[in-house]
């Protein structure tokens, strides 16, 4: 297995800003994980918020050097979030990915994953950060301004913050290695297959640029996602918030 390089924070504004910050010191043979006690500023996609209150929820990036310019950024990103469907299926919870990097629970949101990019010295270097909520009590959850929920909501049971993290990195890396070595093109299977229950299903969806509603009719091997439109036209979605 590659090798893991574990760092842990106290206090940092967000996991996947210290991992930019500190990309040059890293080691282009091994996954480093970075985990936080408490975010202060921790974010989602659009720069969001992302309520981070300490000591309850898994802060995870990973970090890691691609050096393959045939693995397209979005497969990591459906390599993460599969990974997390196995591991909360492990742990006897049945999570569905919505896509883009959403998983829910009885259409509740239990985890986040935001990917992101930098080029170093010719190299692709993947951040992508895990938001699970762990320990977060119903009350706590309340101040999420949509339907969340939590692994011990689910299973009625406080769980170890250093097991979880130690269970779903050891997990990812070697669904990491499994896919370099045979390819993306069983991920993307995977992937599709999670997200089947989306097809055919009405959505609004929020661009940067404008407001649509329509239903979902396929998807893309980049992760876009194809809207038909109540006049039938399609459209394929990059980046956007999609809400059922």
């Amino acid at each position: 297995m590659m090798k893991i390089r574990y760092y842990h924070l106290a206090k940092v504004s967000s996991t996947n800003t210290w991992a930019k910050e500190h990309a040059c010191e890293f080691n282009r043979d091994e996954v480093t994980a970075i985990t936080a006690t408490e975010q202060t500023h921790g974010r989602g996609r659009y720069s969001r918020v992302w309520l981070s209150p300490a000591g309850k929820n898994l802060y995870l990036t990973l970090a890691f050097f691609i050096e393959d310019p045939k693995i397209q950024p979005f497969a990591l990103c459906q390599l993460a979030s599969l990974t997390l469907e196995e591991f909360l299926k492990i742990h006897g919870i049945n999570a569905k990915i919505k896509w883009p990097n959403d998983l829910l629970v009885n259409g509740k949101k239990i985890v986040g994953v935001l990917t992101e990019r930098q080029e170093i010295d010719g190299a692709a270097f993947m951040i992508i950060g895990i938001g699970l909520n762990v320990n977060m009590s119903a009350q706590e959850l309340d101040e999420i301004p949509q339907p969340a929920t939590s692994m011990m909501l689910e299973k009625n049971q406080t769980l170890s913050l250093e097991a979880i993290k130690e269970f779903y990195v050891r997990l990812f890396v070697k669904r990491l290695q499994e896919a370099k070595s045979t390819g993306f093109a069983e991920v993307w299977s995977h992937w599709q297959k999670s997200l089947e229950w989306m097809l055919q299903h009405p959505v609004c969806v929020q661009t940067t640029a404008a407001r649509l509603q329509g239903k979902v009719i396929d998807l893309q091997t980049d992760g876009g996602l194809v809207l038909e439109l109540p006049n039938g036209a399609k459209q394929v979605i990059q980046s956007a918030d999609v809400n059922l």
